[in-house]
């Protein structure tokens, strides 16, 4: 552990590097060498080649034993059949990190799991941390310890970058070098056997020298760390902007293939990033604009999400406001003061009012006129981001006297501001000047080609910025180290079983949630005699494990309204469950029309306890729409979850219909999220489906309940 204190600090602030198989020829055994050499790095290196005696220069050692000081990182790029036996000198040599660059493990074949396997139970016993095998390092730029292969000298910056894939780090690295964009730290993960992709998130959003972290994520091995990572980030005020593959059937084959990942549901993983504040893009060239424009506004973020366009053209500001009000940014009107600025600008040809996009034409924005034209804008306290979009060439010789201006008025404000430059971005033959808007990117001025890349950036730049905090989930414990609270009801069996309706009856009234008023009976007449106490009309349930659902296999009689009815429905049940086990007859009292809303849990592999609310009843299937939220829930957080769906508008009064009692579904998602967090060691899934939400001041009832629980 090195002077900062965290276990991966070895990886990043190493004092000393040995590279294990290090050799003058081969991508990574002389390039991670060179790296090293040619970009700076003042720590002490040693190669390690039982076959040379120098490498480069430097004088070369047979194996890790013969070094003559404990070296803070190994970097192994030797045949996977060696790997084993060079961490075992590393532990012996009680080096703190090693990289394994090496291929072939579990993400190759049946040799290559059973190597990874016996790797990991060695590094389980013992204090090294491992990144990798499979992987193609990592580097921190701003201490010049680049233990990786980079085709050009690194820039130094505030973002860090974490990649499950080695080959797109490295492609990525070339694009953020396009963009200007200067990192902090970058990590390829492999297949994470020991140090994974939250450990390294978690390890950026606490680092002090990172204010952006950039992720390739193939798939997820620890939800709860990846969470409390994200936590830490929101903590810190640090965005997470990620891009994931293997969200379908064909992704997640191949992301187990490449890295042995998990993928884990999409859907849920996009729940996740939406409760803890992540910031999830569709594509690799998506997360590089929009780290770019979180990287340029460190600090300085929009206080909110009024925009002012300010356009040379017409055309490209009418298009760029649809995109704002799709992507639910504000255009507001121009202030009088504001207006009043421009009016008297002798460049600008205006005419009446000016509105918002404020189409300031050719002349307001070329040359030094440029930077006077967005001066009152960025000083204007009526919004809060600046969008300058530009329709011309950026690579004649006076369109440089328009990006200087532009920077000079950029770095006169504290306000974001933005640039579109639409036009032609390739010289014809060579030219003697610098490209404007190169200027504009190099001087960290988020610079755009066209106006949905803009928006869909500062979307996401303002979406994270409004968020709320979310609140430490489970606790200070997550759910796989809870304990059933003493009082929860211990129900029998083994493995994971389908509760009985009174199991499942109990359990729900210990965490405060109720079914409707019901009984379960073994005669038609105790059935009668409940139905009197309940009061017609009645529905009738044949209860049987061996159907889940009830309605498909024809066993659920409704709105029964006499003692004659109840007894032959209940025969015909009893009658019809012949053969098989069955547990009696539920008698519920007829549940009042509402707004039927589908409520559950079940348990994912990789995040545990998922809660779920959405439309109920057939809408279930028909719709397949949900909100999904990690357990347990603030009331906030669960009228948010409502709100997210159809259900949301339905229970608010549609067509005349008197609106639902929201807060009363808000109390049951809340109770519900309780048992979740509580109970997640042994609850499997429990649906409350439908759950009927009566107008305002009713609350709601359960019509249903089905349990699936594992007792240990």
């Amino acid at each position: 552990m090195m002077a900062g204190g965290h276990d991966l600090d070895a990886f990043f602030h190493p004092r000393s590097i040995a590279i294990v198989g290090a050799s003058e020829r081969g991508l990574y055994p002389a390039g991670v060498l060179r790296n090293l050499m040619d970009y700076g790095y003042r720590g002490r290196i040693y190669p390690v080649n039982p076959r040379r005696e120098t490498v480069f220069g430097l004088r070369a050692y047979p194996d890790v034993a013969s070094l003559p000081e404990t070296p803070d990182l190994a970097v192994v790029i030797t045949p996977r059949r060696a790997t084993l036996s060079v961490i075992e000198q590393c532990i012996r040599k009680r080096v703190p990190a090693a990289v394994i660059i090496t291929a072939g493990f579990a993400e190759s074949d049946d040799e290559g799991k059973a190597l990874q396997d016996e790797l990991a139970r060695l590094v389980a016993d013992s204090p090294i941390r491992v990144v990798g095998p499979n992987c193609a390092g990592l580097a921190n730029v701003l201490d010049h310890a680049i233990v990786t292969r980079l085709p050009v000298p690194p820039l130094p910056g505030n973002v860090g970058f974490v990649s499950a894939s080695g080959a797109l780090m490295m492609a990525l690295y070339g694009v953020f070098s396009d963009h200007r964009l200067g990192l902090s730290k970058l990590i390829s993960l492999g297949n994470q056997m020991d140090v994974t992709l939250a450990d390294s998130l978690g390890y950026l959003a606490a680092d002090p020298e990172t204010q952006v972290v950039g992720a390739f994520v193939e798939g997820v091995k620890d939800g709860r760390a990846f969470v409390a990572a994200a936590r830490t980030a929101q903590a810190a005020g640090k965005p997470i902007v990620l891009v994931k593959s293997g969200r379908t059937d064909a992704g997640q084959q191949a992301a187990a293939t490449h890295t042995a990942a998990l993928a884990g549901s999409d859907r849920v993983f996009q729940a996740v990033c939406r409760q803890f504040n992540l910031v999830q893009v569709d594509d690799v060239l998506e997360m590089t604009r929009t780290v770019q424009m979180f990287s340029a506004w460190a600090g300085r973020w929009p206080a909110g999400r009024r925009v002012a366009l300010v356009t040379q053209s017409g055309g490209m500001g009418s298009l760029t406001a649809d995109l704002c009000s799709l992507a639910g940014l504000a255009l507001p009107p121009l202030s009088l003061q504001l207006q009043e600025r421009l009016q008297a600008m002798g460049h600008l040809l205006t005419f009446g009012d000016l509105g918002n996009p404020t189409d300031v034409r050719g002349s307001g924005a070329a040359g030094p006129e440029a930077g006077e034209t967005l001066l009152p804008f960025l000083e204007d306290p009526e919004t809060d981001v600046v969008v300058l979009l530009l329709a011309k060439s950026a690579v004649r010789a006076e369109d440089v006297a328009t990006a200087k201006s532009i920077i000079v008025a950029a770095r006169r404000t504290t306000k974001p501001l933005c640039v579109v430059w639409t036009g032609q971005r390739v010289p014809v033959g060579d030219v003697s000047w610098p490209l404007a808007h190169r200027l504009l990117v190099e001087a960290g001025v988020p610079t755009f080609d066209q106006p949905s890349d803009c928006i869909h950036a500062l979307r996401r730049v303002i979406d994270w910025r409004a968020a709320p905090l979310a609140p430490q989930p489970w606790g200070e414990r997550s759910p796989s180290q809870a304990q059933p609270s003493p009082a929860s009801p211990r129900i029998g069996g083994r493995g994971a079983d389908t509760l009985s309706s009174c199991q499942s009856t109990a359990l729900l009234a210990h965490y405060g949630i109720h079914l409707i008023e019901s009984e379960v009976v073994q005669t038609a007449d105790q059935a009668v005699a409940a139905a009197r106490r309940l009061g017609y009309p009645v529905v009738l349930k044949a209860l049987s494990l061996d159907f889940s659902h009830k309605s498909d296999a024809g066993l659920v009689r409704l709105n029964l309204a006499d003692d004659e009815s109840v007894a032959q429905a209940t025969s015909e049940l009893f009658q019809a469950l012949s053969g098989h086990e069955m547990e009696g007859v539920l008698v519920q009292r007829m549940a009042p029309p509402g707004v039927e809303a589908l409520v559950g849990v079940h348990e994912d592999a990789q995040f545990g306890p998922v809660l779920a609310c959405g439309l109920g009843g057939i809408f279930v299937e028909l719709l397949d729409e949900v909100a999904l939220r990690l357990p347990p829930l603030r009331a906030e957080e669960a009228r948010a979850m409502i709100e997210e769906t159809r259900l949301g508008r339905l229970l608010a009064g549609v067509r005349g219909q008197p609106p639902a009692d929201v807060d009363a579904l808000v109390d049951l998602l809340v109770k519900l999220g309780r048992l979740a967090a509580s109970e997640a060691t042994r609850l499997v899934s429990l649906d409350l489906n439908p759950v009927i939400v009566l107008p305002a001041g009713q609350g709601v009832k359960v019509v249903d309940v089905r349990v699936v629980w594992r007792e240990r």
